[in-house]
């Protein structure tokens, strides 16, 4: 039972980093696009 729990908790952590990087490319690509407006 806990080696199930373990998994998913790691699952979950993965889960979280990938989502953590989607949201860190997607502010990266807004900055990039403000900066290409303002040139």
């Amino acid at each position: 039972m806990s080696n199930v729990v373990l998994k998913l908790n790691t699952a979950r952590f993965y889960l979280g980093n990938e989502i953590k990087n989607i949201e860190f490319l997607n502010k990266n690509n807004q900055n990039n696009i403000v900066i290409f407006v303002l040139i």
